[in-house]
């Protein structure tokens, strides 16, 4: 047996399926006496110890997170906005695999459950079988399958350990140790979140491991024993965004469901005060004042904000005056704050009204070909200098492009057919591209500028604006005021498709 066996499992579900958990729970017995998995759920937290903190615990460290769905698990606020959200961020990371299991009827094709493999067989739920042991068999059946598959791709050297189910698009990203080279960086935020009223901004482009960076940050803070809450903007529900209120209200709970606390929104929201005041007024009375141990907030994909006028004048506002305040309020000293983003923020924002001007500022950069080559000794594979340059040449130090190559060569591609397809729709990096020349070609002036840069054999200028969203999403750098594509692999894509 593997050595990572046991498998690490973690059990999500409505407490109205505790009988239909325990059924599951005595089918899976058979493989925890044969040492291949390790089941966990809440009922098995101990007197005295804290709940939440338990969970949160559980959650980021199983292999395996089995969501039991039935209509009580989807009508759970809790369950989708915590334990759900985190553990689908970890799934599309690589770093576990969500498996739902159907306990009850319910509309979960409606829900991000839908584009994963379910159990049992055929996605049929439990209640429906004529005999429901073998229902249960069917699952276990299939867990013991998935744990092997697990504890093998853990013993294989560096592979990607969950690939996502769906085709991978611009947000895709490889698992979480390819991005282990931005080691300093990450010791200069650990620093910094140690400290009072620490405010942190990380900018990126897409696919340079923004989420696997906070993530990491997330663990240390949680390891400090500090309270965290990891939010993650491009996955929330666009409704959120349509009003300050609405908005303010979502950010609340949210951050409050996630600390395991009761919701008592209600008591700290006055009517007759702005979203604003109501926001400050629940943080620090409700959030802060009760418990003295440090609150990391994490907010990853916040320049979504920028795209809505009114929540990014108030909200970044609010950001700002809470890091004044901290100076003499003991309260807000207990505040500490991660944003994260791609695009640069809006330069029209008051100066004294930004997040943006003020705290630590960390950029998270290309890898150097010393890194490449660590990373390539990380993956368990030699390559020569003559070939190590040739993928260099190709993708740079561009951290997804270079993970998604060293992932294909040891799963045993040849070095020759990545880079002979690397630019063709058949290439193993075919639906990343297509995803960056969609995002470009919805937007005809970001097109015609990508269009120049993509044709020149030399850098050249283009709109101010184009420039600061195809910089975001890693396809141009500058050179001086121009600007030239980032690597050899999107100009030889992009060239023939933008030639027209």
């Amino acid at each position: 047996m593997p050595k990572n066996f046991p498998i690490r499992l973690f059990i999500s579900y409505s407490h109205r399926d505790c009988k239909l958990r325990d059924k599951l729970v005595d089918q899976l017995s058979s493989l925890e006496r044969d040492g291949v998995i390790h089941a966990w759920h809440d009922r098995m937290i101990g007197a005295g110890q804290e709940w939440a903190g338990a969970i949160d615990a559980n959650l980021e460290t199983a292999d395996i997170i089995l969501c039991l769905v039935s209509a009580d698990f989807i009508a759970s606020s809790y369950i989708f906005e915590r334990e759900l959200s985190r553990a689908l961020e970890r799934h599309e990371a690589g770093e576990a695999c969500v498996i739902p299991v159907i306990l009850r009827p319910a509309e979960w094709d409606a829900t991000p459950l839908a584009k994963l493999q379910a159990l049992p067989e055929n996605a049929r739920p439990v209640t429906n079988w004529r005999n429901r042991d073998d229902a249960f068999l069917s699952i276990a059946r299939g867990i013991r399958k998935k744990a092997q598959e697990w504890a093998k791709r853990q013993h294989e050297p560096a592979t990607a350990l969950n690939p996502s189910p769906t085709a991978p698009s611009v947000e895709a990203q490889p698992d979480l140790s390819a991005f282990t080279p931005h080691h300093a960086e990450e010791m200069r935020c650990q620093a910094e979140l140690d400290k009072p009223r620490a405010l942190i901004r990380i900018q990126a482009p897409k696919g340079f491991g923004k989420l696997e960076f906070t993530s990491r940050l997330v663990a240390y803070a949680s390891a400090k024993g500090y309270r965290s809450v990891a939010l993650n903007l491009i996955s929330t529900d666009h409704q959120y965004f349509q009003t300050t209120e609405s908005f303010s209200k979502w950010f609340c709970k949210t951050v409050s469901v996630r600390l395991g606390l009761r919701t008592h929104q209600e008591d700290y929201w006055k009517n007759e005060y702005g979203p604003n005041h109501n926001v400050d007024n629940f943080f620090e009375t409700y959030l802060l004042e009760p418990d003295e141990r440090p609150l990391v907030l994490v907010i990853n994909h916040f320049d979504r904000i920028f795209g809505f006028p009114a929540i990014e004048t108030d909200f970044c506002g609010l950001l700002r005056s809470w890091y004044e305040v901290a100076v003499s309020n003991v309260f807000w000293q207990r505040f500490r704050l991660v944003l994260t983003h791609s695009r640069e923020p809006n330069p029209n924002l008051a100066s004294n009204s930004s997040p943006f001007n003020v705290g630590l500022y960390v950029a998270l950069n290309e890898w150097s070909p010393e890194q490449v080559r660590t990373q390539v000794g990380n993956y368990g594979l030699q390559l020569s200098d003559a070939d190590l340059n040739r993928l260099f040449d190709l993708v740079g130090g561009h951290p997804f492009l270079v993970s998604k190559a060293l992932q294909e060569l040891a799963h045993g591609l040849p070095l020759v057919t990545l880079l002979d397809e690397a630019a063709s729709e058949e290439g193993v990096y075919g639906e990343h591209l297509r995803g960056l020349l969609t995002v470009a070609g919805a937007n005809p002036h970001l097109g015609e500028a990508l269009r120049q840069v993509v044709l020149s054999p030399e850098p050249v200028r283009i709109p101010h604006e184009a420039a600061k969203q195809l910089k975001s999403l890693g396809m141009v750098v500058p050179k001086g005021p121009l600007w030239r594509t980032r690597c050899s692999l999107y100009a030889l894509y992009l060239a023939e498709r933008l030639y027209h």
